[in-house]
C-alpha cells in the first residue's frame, strides 16, 4: 500500500441521513488525513432533492469526489455493486455514512498495511439497540445462516470495510456478484483482519429492505436451502407411499371399512406423491439453474459529476487519451 496506490471510498447516501453535506466532508477530512491519494465514490441513491442539490455542490469545492446518480432508488448492496465497478482504486473501502463513524477509515487502512492482508472488516464493539421483534428475526436469522453456511454473515458482511483490487476483481467477475459482495470475503480463502469499531447514532435500512437482502443471500450463497427442500419432498413422498400402504392393510384386514373411504385415501395419498416428487424434480433443476445462471444487479446511472479539482484522470494510469 504504498503511496502511488490508490484508495477508493464508497459511501451510498439514500435520504438517511439528513445532512449528507456535512457527512461528506467529513468523510472527505478523514480520507484526506491519510496521506495517499483517494478518491470519493458516492452513490446518489434516493436522496432528498434538497439533498442532492447540497452534494452536488461540493463538487466545485472538494477535490477527488465522484458523484453517481441512480435513475431509481436501489438496494444498498446493489449501489455499493455500481460503486465497485466504477471504483478506479488499487484498494476500495465501503463506509454507511448513516451507521459508520468515518474515523475507522484510519484503522481500517493502518491494520491493513500492518498485517498485509487484503480484507479488513470493522466489527462494531457492544449490542445494536433494536426492537424486540427485530431482534427476534435477527437472531433467527443469523442462526439459520450459521447453520446453512457455517460462518457469521453479521461478522463478515459489515457495511465498513477495506478490500484489495483483487477481491474487487473477483467479486466483479463472480456469476452472482450481489451474493459474492455479502460473502466471497469469508468463502474465498483472502488474508483478513477484523478492526473493533464503536457504531455511531444507528439509522439502519428499513427493517423491509434488509429482510429482502438477506433473504436473498440466505438463498442465493449456494444451494443448502433447496437441498432442504428436497429432503422434505422426499419425506412427504415416503409418508404418502406409507399411508397408501397403510390404507390397503386396512381394507384388507379390518371388517369394518366404511364403503368409499379406501378410495378416497388412496387417490389423497396418490396426490401428495405425486406434488412431492414433482415438486422434488422443480427443486433438481433450480439447483442447476442456480449454478449456471448469472445474477447481477440491476442499476442505471442518470448522471456522472466530477470535482472540478483534482479530476479522476489525473489519478488513472493513462498518459494520452484517444
Amino acid at each position: 500500500m504504498a503511496g502511488t496506490q490508490i484508495l477508493s471510498i464508497i459511501c451510498v447516501l439514500d435520504g438517511r441521513e439528513r445532512e449528507p453535506a456535512r457527512v461528506l466532508r467529513e468523510v472527505h477530512r478523514f480520507a484526506a488525513a491519510l496521506s495517499m491519494p483517494f478518491e470519493l465514490v458516492i452513490l446518489i441513491n434516493g436522496l432528498m432533492p434538497q439533498g442532492v442539490a447540497e452534494v452536488r455542490s461540493l463538487a466545485s469545492t472538494l477535490d477527488s469526489l465522484q458523484l453517481y446518480f441512480m435513475k431509481r432508488r436501489v438496494d444498498y448492496p446493489t449501489a455499493v455493486l455500481a460503486g465497485l465497478e466504477n471504483a478506479i482504486g488499487d484498494w476500495v473501502a465501503t463506509l454507511d455514512p448513516a451507521c459508520d463513524d468515518p474515523a475507522v477509515l484510519r484503522d481500517l487502512v493502518q491494520a491493513a498495511l500492518r498485517e498485509h492482508c487484503e480484507v479488513t472488516v470493522a466489527s462494531p464493539m457492544g449490542r445494536l439497540r433494536r426492537g424486540p421483534l427485530e431482534a427476534l428475526l435477527s437472531s433467527g436469522f443469523h442462526f439459520v445462516f450459521r447453520r446453512l453456511h457455517g460462518f457469521s454473515l453479521a461478522l463478515e458482511s459489515p457495511t465498513a470495510r477495506l478490500i484489495s483490487r483483487a477481491v474487487v476483481n473477483d467479486v466483479l467477475q463472480h456469476d452472482s456478484p450481489l451474493i459474492a459482495l455479502e460473502t466471497l470475503t469469508a468463502v474465498g480463502g483472502y488474508t483478513r483482519i477484523s478492526v473493533p469499531t464503536a457504531p455511531r447514532t444507528q439509522h439502519r435500512l428499513p427493517v423491509a429492505e434488509r429482510l429482502k437482502v438477506r433473504w436473498r443471500t440466505l438463498l442465493g450463497i449456494n444451494a443448502a436451502p433447496l437441498r432442504i427442500a428436497n429432503l422434505i419432498c422426499a419425506a412427504g413422498a415416503l409418508a404418502a407411499l406409507a399411508y397408501s400402504i397403510y390404507v390397503i392393510a386396512v381394507y384388507l384386514f379390518k371388517s369394518d371399512v366404511r364403503p368409499g373411504w379406501t378410495t378416497v385415501s388412496l387417490i389423497l395419498s396418490a396426490m401428495f406423491l405425486t406434488f412431492s416428487l414433482v415438486l422434488g424434480m422443480l427443486s433438481e433443476y433450480l439447483i442447476m439453474l442456480l449454478d449456471v445462471g448469472a445474477r447481477r444487479g440491476r442499476y442505471e446511472i442518470a448522471e456522472e459529476v466530477a470535482s472540478a479539482a483534482q479530476p479522476r484522470s489525473k489519478l488513472l494510469n493513462v498518459e494520452t487519451q484517444l
